[in-house]
Parts: C-alpha cells; sequence; structure tokens
C-alpha cells in the first residue's frame, strides 16, 4: 500500500478524517465535506438541540 492510498481526507466542516468527498466523490477534493455537513449546508438536517433543550 502506498502512502497515497493511505491519506485521508479532512472534512472542511468538523475536520472529522474522511476517505472521499461526499458531494464530489473525488479522492483529492481540496474543499472535502463529509456527509453530516453536507446535509446540514443543504439543510436537509438540522444540529441536534442539547440534552437541556438549549
Amino acid at each position: 500500500m502506498t502512502q497515497a492510498e493511505t491519506t485521508k481526507e479532512k472534512c472542511k466542516g468538523c475536520d472529522r478524517e474522511i476517505d472521499i468527498c461526499a458531494c464530489c466523490q473525488e479522492p483529492d477534493c481540496p474543499a472535502a465535506i463529509c456527509y453530516g455537513c453536507q446535509g446540514r449546508e443543504l439543510k436537509q438536517t438540522i444540529p441536534q438541540p442539547h440534552a437541556h433543550g438549549g
């Protein structure tokens, strides 16, 4: 396995390591985004409130 195959992308929204960009499916996307952040940016999901309702 080469070093390029083991490199992970970082999500631009939450800095989580991801294998591939959820938007363009390109492994070397300069603005890679995870599925969770993509859904929030497209207003398909909303962040969950705190357990205490705040």
